[in-house]
């Protein structure tokens, strides 16, 4: 007796992880999770080990920050900020919609002042370093030492921190840090006439940038925040204000938020914050403290030195590469590959029969 044959269901094909989808897969081999219809999916859980977007301008890297941004935004209550050091205000109207319509309230920085002051005398006086870009090395690092010094001393002072630009300018006084300190090494060693200089130049950095950093909200108040750097308005101090935020980012991912919750920072125009002292261990940082970045520079080198672009290609585990000048060493990211080379003999210029097969490594890219 003949029965008939049960059906049996294919194993089912596993889930994709939530998270932003990026575009449609349409060929090569797969590199990120799939979602319905061949969507590719880069997974939250991965986040946290960071992405860098490279591409020429106009190539599509804006887009691609935007599409990750709503859909973090969408599908789950990670803080969203992103940091633009080349001044796109099309950019902030957008982000802006793009937020509102996840249903989060929207923080554009400068239009509503930032607080820059939170922390202790220590992260404050290593912030502030951080907006003069003073020589590290050689006979002009003493003037970094000095100005070091002299921020320590204004910061770690006997009436607290300065919680605003004003009271750091007005701190920045040989004589009131004499007052306020007494006779010690640390201010007997500072040169008077250099103490001056110091504050001409944080006058000039916070002359320019008006009290845009003297303002009651920071990363912890916003669920949505967007900072634009108008470069053509701050000129060269577009890069300070931005390695400024950028290690006021660090101190609250450390210091303040809760180590669980999840945040996502977009840093567009990377090459602003590259010349920070120490962006490659923040970057690496972040990972254990559940802070993701997406790092945007328009090509490797908008990473900085050698030695500080390899460190952050090794902390970050995507890279979506747009249209690029200069591929080569991004390809060497993707591994290599064994191929089969076939090679054949011609005899007085006719094919033969007769050829050789070899095995070698290729890039996959």
């Amino acid at each position: 007796m003949l029965g008939r044959r049960r059906s049996v269901d294919p194993c089912p094909a596993p889930l994709a992880p939530e998270g932003a989808v990026l575009g449609r897969r349409l060929a090569g081999e797969r590199a990120l999770p799939l979602g319905p219809g061949g969507a590719l999916v880069w997974p939250f859980g991965d986040m946290r080990r960071h992405a860098v977007i490279l591409g020429a301008s106009g190539a599509g890297k804006t887009e691609t920050s935007m599409r990750i941004a709503h859909e973090v935004a969408c599908k789950s209550d990670t803080p969203v900020f992103y940091l633009d050091a080349k001044g796109d205000r099309a950019g902030a109207e957008r982000f802006s919609a793009l937020m509102s319509a996840a249903g989060r309230r929207v923080r554009v920085f400068p239009n509503e002042p930032f607080d820059a002051w939170r922390g202790d005398w220590r992260a404050l006086a290593n912030r502030l370093l951080e907006v003069i870009q003073f020589a590290t090395d050689g006979p002009a690092a003493y003037y970094r030492d000095i100005a070091k010094t002299a921020l320590q001393l204004v910061c770690n002072h006997p009436d607290g921190p300065p919680r605003s630009s004003a009271q750091l300018l007005e701190r920045l006084d040989y004589e009131k840090l004499l007052n306020a300190h007494g006779p010690n090494s640390a201010v007997l060693s500072l040169p008077r006439d250099k103490v001056a200089q110091v504050r001409l130049r944080y006058q000039a950095f916070f002359g320019q940038l008006g009290t845009a950093l003297d303002g009651n909200w920071s990363f912890e108040d916003a669920d949505a925040a967007y900072f634009l750097l108008d470069s053509v308005a701050l000129g060269e101090d577009t890069a300070g204000a931005a390695c400024l935020l950028f290690a006021d980012f660090a101190h609250y991912f450390t210091m303040r938020k809760q180590r669980e919750q999840r945040c996502l920072l977009f840093a567009d125009e990377f090459s602003a914050i590259a010349s920070s002292s120490d962006v490659a261990m923040k970057v690496e940082q972040a990972r254990g403290f559940n802070a993701a970045m997406v790092l945007v520079p328009q090509t490797p080198s908008g990473m900085g030195p050698r030695t500080q672009r390899d460190r952050i290609l090794g902390s970050v585990e995507t890279v979506i590469v747009h249209a690029l000048n200069e591929p080569g060493t991004l390809a060497e990211l993707g591994g290599m590959k064994r191929v089969i080379e076939l090679t054949h003999r011609y005899e007085d210029g006719v094919y033969a029969r007769e050829g050789h097969a070899r095995q070698e490594r290729k890039l996959k890219v």
